[in-house]
């Protein structure tokens, strides 16, 4: 079992391997992946995209402290 920060592989609809390192590169790949697109997590709309991207630019710049608080607090 591999641990956090540590590469994650998964198999993509090809065969192909893919490393996925960060958070948001595993939430794109699922979305990627979700037929419906009315389900997805990430909106087609380019405006909408550019909201939902900001977000997790926020959440690059919150200290640990405060990334564990709004954690503890959800």
């Amino acid at each position: 079992m591999q641990g956090a920060g540590e590469d994650q592989q998964l198999e993509g609809s090809t065969g192909d391997r893919i490393v996925l390192q960060e958070s948001t590169d595993i939430l794109k790949f699922a979305d990627r992946n979700i037929a419906d697109k009315h389900d997805r997590l990430y909106p087609d709309d380019p405006e909408l995209l550019k909201l939902v991207e900001s977000w997790g630019e926020l959440d690059e710049t919150l200290t640990p402290s405060a990334h564990k608080l709004l954690e503890h607090e959800a």
